[in-house]
């Protein structure tokens, strides 16, 4: 692994307030002109101001490659997320919602005790559910978030690097905001519609724990049987891992952002006979695993993807 790559896991692992972000940011951006890149960092609006990197010229390449470098709150319970599982991502979000709720009413409930007052109740029953939701989108920064998203960064920089002598072929975007509701990649594909027409987009998130590499396709590049076999072709798999394609599945990341360019979602997923393939940790203190050896393979996967 690269020593800017170690820099990033002991110096710039926590990006969450705009200081640390612009910290970042500013590193990053030096960073990627020593390896030869034109860098800018893009402020754009959806919703709230957004601050993306580019690395490269979007216009120009034919890949883009992306990751979010936003880091989510800490919450009691993972995401918990299984692609090829939709019933049971519903189930949990559900369970999340009840929590939520419950807990709001508790509130609610124990100010009615104490004062009887059942207008002033319910404006707490509001009040506390939106400050739960505010607390598990916004609140404490997650100091462990090795899975989600430092592990996506991190691919990106390592490939990145590797291919500096390739630099008009790819370029690169450090995504804002995702963890808000995909708002950095929505204001990126907005504001370089016309620029990103026609690319390829490769997206990057939570890439470091699990033995499974997931590979998602959209729609349109599910079309490209070419595409989608060359893509497949460059993993070198070994260690019992395995490579885990999908046409149809759900993961809620940044290439969502991109519905109408071809896009690939990397990820790397566990598996458990009930529930399937599924992704933990992530969102919570334990999001500790970092499988260096899962970022070499997908860094050679692209390198050999782009080479061909």
């Amino acid at each position: 692994m690269l020593e800017l790559s170690k820099k990033i896991l002991t110096e710039y692992k926590i990006r969450k307030s705009k200081k640390q972000k612009m910290e970042f940011l500013n590193f990053l951006k030096a960073q990627a002109i020593e390896l030869g890149y034109d860098s800018q960092i893009d402020e754009s609006w959806a919703i709230v101001k957004n601050r993306n990197l580019i690395v490269g010229d979007i216009d120009k390449a034919d890949i883009i490659c992306t990751a979010h470098y936003d880091t989510c709150a800490t919450m009691p319970l993972p995401n918990l997320i299984t692609p090829l599982n939709i019933f049971f991502v519903i189930l949990y979000q559900v369970l999340l919602l009840v929590i939520v709720l419950a807990l709001a009413m508790m509130v609610q409930a124990a100010l009615y005790f104490l004062s009887g007052g059942v207008l002033s109740s319910l404006l707490i029953f509001a009040f506390s559910l939106l400050f739960f939701c505010y607390v598990l989108i916004a609140g404490v920064a997650n100091k462990n978030n090795y899975n989600d998203n430092t592990s996506g960064v991190i691919t990106l920089v390592e490939i990145m690097a590797s291919l500096k002598e390739n630099k008009q072929e790819v370029a690169f975007i450090f995504f804002d905001n995702e963890e808000k509701g995909l708002l950095g990649s929505s204001a990126i594909s907005q504001k370089y519609k016309s620029e990103l027409e026609g690319k390829l987009i490769i997206n990057f998130d939570c890439v470091s724990d699990g033995d499974n590499i997931f590979v998602l396709y959209n729609k349109f590049s599910r079309k490209d049987a070419a595409l989608m076999s060359a893509f497949d072709s460059s993993f070198n798999l070994d260690n019992n891992k395995k490579l885990l394609s999908s046409t149809s599945a759900f993961y809620p990341s940044d290439q969502a952002s991109f519905s109408k360019n071809k896009t690939i979602a990397v990820a790397a997923l566990k598996h458990n006979k009930i529930i399937g393939y599924y992704m933990d940790r992530i969102h919570t203190n334990k999001d500790v695993v970092f499988d260096e050896q899962n970022i070499e393979v997908i860094r050679g996967a692209i390198v050999d993807f782009v080479m061909k």
